[in-house]
């Protein structure tokens, strides 16, 4: 069907509300197409290279075939072949190389290079056929006889050929030597040369203004210790020279240039270095008038080090656009990009871009723009112990849209030289060595701009336009390409088999092959099929590299088609539409204790500051913050280096980049705010303290920081989109070291959400809970009970916060109710956050704009300033449970929320409810009850037991698509497994309570239909220091359809691969001096979803009555228990719940003025 595109905008639904328009974007894929490995240049590194008429690359460089070096020219074709090589023989035991080439629109090659002659070198000057063929070529021996060195061609718009260099003359040292070929026959037509003072003149580049004027600059001497730039104008038609004009800076040091470009007003321009003030260095760039006169001068000077100029151009505006390095006072250096108005040459913006180490090397060498304003640059840079040739490119406004590196199969060296753009193709050519050998390697990168404009359905739902995201079967997939890093996009038959195409294509009525198709999992292959859980367990992972986003033709409705393909199960697994979300928006350091108090005023607070007598976080500790990126440059989280900030890693999952790449790696400045709350330094003299900051001055640097970032980047909305948040939500989680995939986070930090689900959201959230990562999301700003996405998934999978305000109660814009669990503050009268902008900058407000574009201060409340102070108090916890801390264990999802949820300040009324969940997060007290020597959580349970207990032939019906079984009806044995294990602890110690953890369990129920959901049951036998606990799961084989298809598929796995896992909390009765208020920490039931009976279990401290109460989801009392009496220690009664309708109770126990509650679920 047909449908209606129109652009909407939700207002504020979810997110941090703002006024402002969402608007059209796109995300840039970028392919490596192919390399190649041409000649093995001498002790000469020079390289140039052209592009012909039809998309050929041209390059000149130097071959040693027999130990010789000769000129060598490569011709490689569009897809990387080589259509042709030349090698110009030299002389025996000498080194030709070559310097550059041009071509023509007919396809032929002009090249210069240095031959020698058997006594010197001369200009070697020579033109090519498009098929390689030699026309003519020409040598040059200076006045001088001795060596001639070109360094430069141009050629004019009749395809004269002009040479520059430096070679010797007859009474001085080296000239610039200009020279006149024409094009046609290779005769010489005139020849030019420029001496200053008789000393060294070295020509660098040459070029041809608009009115055919020669231009020629160069280092040109004016003694044996300093050398200005200088520039001549040649008459284009007879060599005469018309002006030139010579500049050196202050000291008079060594000036070189290193390129020059001339605008569409014949205004010069030349980049290169000035050595003024030994053994300083500059970037120096020079604007001239068509006369030569000099108009401005400018220097880049970073910190008294060398910085040097190396590549420039103009955009499509006219401005300059320069590249180089700058060095840093820690010894490495800078890749410096900068742009200039040509008029008046102010800097427009510069970006440095480091190394991922602050003492390591990064150097820009040459620049180009396209079109549009975009800038690629080729540089070199350090990575992981290599030299690696990296090339990136920036939009006009200066942030980075992609980067890709090139590391050789050897990983040795690889260094840059020059970069060529055409339309969406970039070539790089540099030189590689193989650990042995250099090389001369062309690489080339195309790039795809995938629209990501947004569309709005009647629900109020924004996607994607003619977006879908497909998770094929993993049969239907190529997976080869899957596995090429390096491919990210194409077109849908690239991807996937032919028989599928031809399945879509019969379905839907149009042919699916040539559709545009993208990676949305661009760092998982198909290796990434395991994971270590932050238990140490080895899991499977999910095939979520078989998720791939396509376009479908714009006249097709997304929804309709998504259904329709959706009936092709297993092939198609699911289809849907790629929906977007928003973002909810006592140490020593300064601002702590006047703008923290949410850290510790106990009316508002979550109880930090007492804490931190017990636990300040640790480095072993990860913490992923996904969100809009962190300005790991702020002083807060370090010195402001790579290397010296507490931020250690990360990705940028829409550029595709590493946050050490970019300049602003948090351009809208929600994820510093937020990561600053979880893990801004304490203890530093300086802004703010995060929950799990640790003691800076006691050598602490608290919980690891990690920059997921997720939004779709300059977009006002503040938004993001599932096909980016899944994959890192996903990889986040995982861990494998055999490949290298994962970040194996122990806690993330979502501070957005969608009123929609999508399964592609719904499986990344599953699989972080699967790897025991504690995920931590803000309920959203709803003021009401609006569902939220990731927030109200399951409520084991997550940590649902919501956000109180200075009264310490609900603030009213929080969203509440769906399995909520806690508050903590989330209004700015709490606490204050970090500067996105301004690396020594603290805030409350954010600036921001309304939908006329003018400029509004918003407060920065919200749940998800709320979810940061849950996720640095899990932190917390998590610091001191671990086993790098002495303990048995680290803590599960399950044990993360029992001690949360547990151990709290009630927010009135007593117990849970709806709107503040079991009340606000209290820090200290949950730390205190999981602490040795007094307390501590054993995880037990696994497997002991092959044996199942089959039931054959049961007609069943599957709810959903699960392990490639399509949801319907089917026949299936059911099989049944049953374990007891039995745990024995000192003599002092007690068991005081237990709870199941799915996270770590594989096993479904017995009940049909089979949702495919996990679940076991468990009785607990509990006597002071003895746990003997028996679990039974089920699993079922399907073995046929019910019209008698085969199908033979476990769900969710066969009887020997079903676990069952508990924890078991227990107090040593041994140790005394500690708050005996646990009463909540006994309170149990099981088994739990129950159909019949429940058993409760609780631990009194002393002799004391006590009432069970049970009331429906609308508070109706359902039934009361009142036992009198009762003797102090372990607790037990039985309740039958048969009678009762399915649906969501709640349990509260009441035991002296203390009410605690626990949520039931009948089925």
């Amino acid at each position: 069907m047909k449908k209606t595109n129109f652009l909407n905008k939700i207002i504020g639904a979810v997110g941090l509300t703002i006024l402002s328009g969402q608007i059209s974007a796109q995300q840039t894929y970028v392919n490596k197409e192919w390399d190649v490995y041409s000649g093995n240049p001498g002790q000469y590194d020079y390289v140039s290279t052209a592009l012909d008429p039809n998309g050929n690359l041209i390059s000149i460089s130097n071959n040693q075939p027999n130990g010789n070096s000769n000129i060598f020219l490569n011709c490689i074709c569009p897809i990387g072949n080589v259509l042709w090589q030349e090698n110009c023989t030299s002389l025996p035991l000498v080194e030709d190389y070559g310097v550059d080439v041009k071509v023509d629109n007919f396809g032929n090659s002009y090249t210069c290079g240095a031959k020698h002659n058997g006594n010197n070198y001369d200009y070697y000057i020579a033109k090519y056929s498009q098929t390689g063929v030699l026309i003519w070529d020409y040598q040059y021996n200076g006045i001088g006889n001795s060596d001639d060195a070109p360094s430069a061609l141009v050629l004019d718009a009749n395809y004269n050929v002009y040479v520059t260099g430096s070679s010797y003359g007859t009474n001085t040292y080296t000239d610039f030597a200009t020279l006149k070929i024409d094009g046609a026959n290779g005769a010489l037509i005139w020849e030019s040369r420029y001496n200053f003072n008789n000393k060294p003149e070295v020509a660098t580049d040459i070029k041809i203004d608009g009115t055919g004027n020669v231009l020629v600059c160069g280092a040109s001497a004016q003694n044996f210790f300093n050398s200005d730039f200088a520039v001549v104008k040649y008459n284009g038609s007879n060599g005469n020279q018309i002006a030139v004009k010579r500049h050196n800076s202050p000291g008079n040091g060594y000036d070189l240039p290193s390129e020059m470009v001339i605008d569409a007003n014949n205004f010069i321009y030349v980049l290169g270095t000035s050595n003024s003030n030994l053994p300083n260095k500059d970037i120096k760039l020079i604007a001239y008038d068509p006369s030569l006169q000099i108009q401005w001068t400018e220097y880049i000077d970073k910190s008294g080090g060398s910085d040097e100029g190396y590549g420039i151009t103009l955009d499509s505006n006219g401005d300059l656009i320069i590249t180089g390095y700058c060095t840093k006072s820690s010894g490495g250096t800078d890749c410096v990009t900068a742009k200039y108005a040509p008029s008046t040459g102010n800097q427009i913006w510069i970006n440095e871009k480091t190394a991922l180490v602050d003492t390591q090397t990064s150097k820009g060498r040459k620049v180009k723009t396209d079109s549009n304003g975009n800038i690629y640059v080729t540089s070199e840079a350090d990575i992981n112990g290599t030299r690696d040739l990296v090339t990136f490119s920036y939009d006009s406004n200066g942030q980075l849209r992609w980067e890709k590196s090139f590391n050789n199969p050897s990983n040795g060296s690889d260094n840059a030289s020059k970069i060529l753009v055409n339309n969406e193709s970039i070539f790089v050519t540099g030189k590689s060595n193989d650990g042995g050998i250099d090389n001369t390697v062309t690489i080339k990168y195309a790039t795809k701009e995938k629209p990501l404009d947004p569309v709005t359905d009647i629900n109020g739902n924004q996607y994607v336009d003619n977006e879908l995201l497909i998770r094929f079967d993993t049969s239907a997939v190529i997976k080869d390409v899957i596995d090429k890093k390096d491919f990210t996009f194409g077109i849908l038959s690239d991807f996937v088999k032919p028989n599928v195409l031809n399945e879509l294509e019969l379905k839907t009525g149009f042919s699916w092959k040539s559709l545009s198709t993208f990676k949305i999992f661009l760092r998982m292959t198909t290796a990434d099929s395991i994971s270590i859980t932050r238990l140490g367990d080895t899991i499977r992972l999910d095939d979520f590299w078989a998720t791939l986003s396509v376009y479908i033709p714009v006249e097709y409705n997304e929804q309709q088609i998504a259904d329709s393909i959706s009936t092709l199960f297993p092939l198609i697994q699911y289809a849907e539409r790629d929906f977007f979300s928003e973002f909810h928006s006592a140490p020593n350091d300064a601002l702590y204790s006047s703008e923290m108090i949410g850290l510790y005023n106990p009316l508002n607070g979550i109880e930090v500051e007492s804490a931190w007598d017990k636990q300040v976080g640790q480095t072993y500790t990860k913490v992923g913050v996904f969100d809009t990126g962190i300005n790991w440059r702020h002083e807060d989280y370090g010195d402001g280096t790579s290397s010296g900030t507490k931020v250690v890693g990360g990705w940028d999952y829409y550029n595709n980049v590493s946050p050490f790449s970019q300049v602003e790696p948090d351009l809208d400045g929600h994820g510093t705010a937020t990561s600053g709350l979880i893990g801004a330094l304490r203890n530093n003299n300086i802004g703010i303290s995060g929950v799990a900051g640790g003691d800076v001055q006691a050598g602490n640097t608290g919980c690891q920081l990690f920059s997921m970032a997720i939004p779709i980047s300059g977009q006002v909305s503040h938004s993001t989109l599932h096909s980016i948040a899944a994959p890192a939500i996903v990889e986040g989680a995982s861990y494998n070291p055999s490949t290298g995939y994962g970040y194996g986070l122990h806690i993330q930090n979502h501070s957005w959400g969608t009123p929609t689900n999508t399964n592609v959201l719904k499986e990344a959230v599953k699989s972080c809970y699967q790897n025991n990562c504690i995920f931590v999301a803000s309920s959203g700003n709803d003021g009401n009970a609006t569902i939220n996405y990731p927030a109200t998934y399951k409520d084991e999978w997550v940590l649902k916060v919501g956000a109180n305000d200075g009264t310490g109660d609900r603030a009213s814009f929080s969203t509440y109710g769906n399995d909520l669990d806690v508050l903590a503050p989330g209004t700015n009268d709490l606490y204050m956050v970090l500067d996105n902008t301004n690396n020594s900058g603290y805030i409350d407000l954010v600036e921001d704009v309304d939908i006329y574009g003018n400029p509004v201060f918003l407060d920065i409340n919200g749940t998800s300033f709320a979810a940061p102070l849950a996720s640095g108090a899990c932190a917390l916890l998590y610091s001191e449970h671990n086993t790098n801390n002495g303990y048995p264990n680290n803590l599960a999802p399950e044990d993360m929320e029992a001690f949360i949820n547990s151990f709290k300040t009630d927010v009135p009324p007593a117990g849970y409810d709806q709107e503040t969940g079991h009340g606000r997060i209290n820090t200290n007290y949950a730390l205190e009850k999981l602490m040795l020597p007094q307390y501590f959580v054993k995880h037990s349970g696994g497997q002991n037991n092959t044996t199942a207990i089959p039931s054959y032939n049961n007609q069943v019906i599957v709810a959903n698509n699960i392990n490639g079984v399509a949801a319907g009806s089917y026949w299936a044995d059911r099989y049944q497994v049953t374990n007891t294990f039995l745990d024995i602890f000192a003599p002092t110690q007690t068991v005081i309570s237990h709870w199941p953890r799915n996270s770590s369990s594989v096993g479904v129920s017995a009940a049909n239909p089979i949702t495919g959901d996990t679940y076991f049951s468990y009785t607990p036998t509990i006597s002071q220091n003895v746990a003997s606990v028996t679990t039974t799961t089920f699993c079922w084989f399907i073995t046929t359809s019910t019209n008698s298809q085969t199908v033979n598929k476990w769900i969710p796995a066969a009887p020997s691969q079903l676990r069952t896992a508990y924890s078991l909390y227990v107090k040593d009765n041994a140790v005394t001096g500690i708050d005996e208020a646990e009463l909540e920490s006994g309170f149990n039931i099981y088994p739990n979803p129950s159909n019949s009976q429940i058993t409760i279990d609780y631990y009194l401290l002393t002799e004391t009555d006590s009432e069970v109460a049970i009331y429906d989801a609308t508070g109706k009392l359902i039934a009361q228990h009142t036992l009198e009496n009762q003797n102090s220690g372990n607790q037990s009664v039985t309740i039958n719940i048969s009678h009762l309708a399915d649906g969501l109770y709640l349990c509260n126990l009441k035991v002296g003025d203390q009410i605690v509650s626990k949520r039931i679920v009948k089925n």
